[in-house]
């Protein structure tokens, strides 16, 4: 044992140690470096009416189906115009071969009238020197309906562009729609992953305790270690899909460039309380496809009606007046004239004959496209109004298999927690409760996107909206 003066030299040092470390300036903190992470970007906000504006506003099918329905309605113009007065001013400055002679200081060539003998025509040979200004007039009287048929023909084809720049919206709408739920299906699933990987995470950390602590065996570890991995390939092709499905939107947007949105919740649309017969008919009355088919035919009846007026006479009043102001004196002074033409058609070489029956062979086609598309429209009414239906009762049935899933999966846990029962039934109630978490997330969003579609096809008033003003 220690003696008390040994005792009373290390209290003594180690005071000496205490005060000498009070003393002594506290060192100073070092600074916090600064940090060079940026924060990320704003994912931004989208809910389904906006992406619908959006798509509208930057599709080029959009745009060039509305440049092609304005265009449209110009050609009514450009037809409508044989009913109108058609006046030209006419400007005639015409020098004969010997008075040009004569202003250059030559001779002349015959000092006589000069006539054009090979005139490729009918009209007078005899050319005078003339200044002379005027104005030339035509005015349709009667072509026996044939112009009246011809715009007729080309409002019904401007009504039928107006009625295909529609569906191209709808379109539009419905390709957008589409893809934002199938992008909210793509990350519904990969939560679905998420979870799934950290309660399997969770319990192959505890049996591989267990496992070192010998209370689970080796082959429990394993096949825990199996469903981690199991989950964690869901979870990249669940990644995969959610990218792909972005890709989708963005380019449904109108973006060249893949962007992430926060996608806003849609509530789950009612089922539909029309019947089949109901939808078909709608379809059939408001389809933009079908109107335009209709109209195609109502211009190619017209069509055919005007080509048969062809072969009745065309009357025109023509009128010329003017003045000459230089030249041979003979045209000198003020002129005017008026008269009526009557063009018959003769013999064309059976051109308005072969015209005729082309556009009456052309409109019986129209006629029948027209029916194939509506025997088409309600084929696809039908189809959409089982789908989802289909998908109404798979919404139901998988919430059925999930609750039960579930409870299976509790059951399977708790018994293997106790040591009644082994590793795989767990594994297979584990795999069962993620094949139904799966399939009630896609039967949720599937019933959203078969009822958009459905609604699509009955020609709902979401798709039948109108082209914006041209700018």
């Amino acid at each position: 044992m220690l003696g008390v003066g040994c005792w009373m030299f290390f209290i003594a040092a180690f005071g000496l140690l205490a005060a000498s470390a009070l003393a002594a300036p506290p060192k100073p903190k070092p600074s916090p470096t600064p940090s060079h992470h940026k924060q990320p970007p704003a994912v931004e906000q989208l809910d389904l009416a906006e992406a619908e504006a959006i798509a509208l506003r930057q599709s080029p099918t959009v745009n060039a189906a509305q440049f092609k329905a304005l265009a449209a309605q110009q050609v009514v113009r450009e037809v409508r115009s044989a009913f109108f007065p058609q006046i030209t001013g006419e400007s005639s400055n015409v020098a004969t071969g010997d008075d040009i002679a004569r202003r250059l200081g030559f001779n002349t060539f015959t000092n006589q009238d000069t006539r054009i003998a090979a005139s490729g025509g009918l009209n007078n040979p005899t050319v005078l020197s003339r200044q002379a200004n005027g104005i030339l007039l035509s005015q349709l009287i009667t072509d026996f309906g044939r112009t009246w048929d011809l715009t007729a023909a080309q409002k019904s084809i401007a009504l039928s562009e107006a009625q295909r720049s529609m569906l191209a919206r709808a379109k539009v709408t419905l390709l957008v729609d589409r893809a934002y739920f199938e992008a909210q299906q793509a990350q519904a699933v990969l939560r679905v992953a998420d979870e799934t990987i950290m309660a399997r995470q969770l319990l192959a950390d505890q049996v591989g305790a267990l496992a070192k602590s010998q209370l689970k065996s080796e082959l429990d570890a394993s096949f825990a270690r199996v469903s981690l991995d199991e989950a964690r390939l869901l979870q990249l092709e669940a990644r995969n899909r959610v990218d792909a499905a972005f890709a989708d939107l963005s380019n449904a947007l109108g973006y060249r460039e893949s962007r992430r949105f926060a996608l806003l919740p849609v509530p789950q649309f009612a089922p539909p309380k029309s019947n089949l017969a109901e939808c078909i008919a709608q379809a059939l009355a408001t389809r933009p496809e079908a109107l335009a088919l209709r109209h195609e035919r109502d211009a190619a009846k017209k069509i055919a009606a005007a080509e048969r007026a062809a072969h009745f006479p065309k009357v025109t009043l023509i009128g010329a007046a003017g003045r000459g102001t230089a030249g041979d004196p003979r045209v000198e002074g003020d002129y005017a004239a008026a008269g009526i033409n009557v063009e018959v058609p003769i013999f064309t070489g059976f051109r308005l004959s072969a015209r005729d029956q082309e556009t009456a062979l052309q409109a019986q086609t129209a006629e029948q496209t027209l029916h194939e598309m509506e025997d088409l429209i309600a084929k696809d009414v039908e189809v959409a109004l089982l789908n989802t239906t289909n998908t109404s009762d798979k919404i139901v049935v998988t919430a059925s298999l999930l609750a039960n899933a579930e409870q299976a999966y509790d059951l399977a846990e708790a018994q293997y927690k106790i040591g009644m029962t082994s590793i795989v039934e767990l594994s297979q109630a584990q795999l069962a409760k993620l094949q139904a978490q799966i399939n009630h997330t896609t039967a949720t969003y599937e019933y959203q996107i078969d009822r958009l579609v459905l609604d699509f096809q009955v020609a709902a008033p979401k798709y039948l909206q109108p082209a914006l003003p041209a700018h």
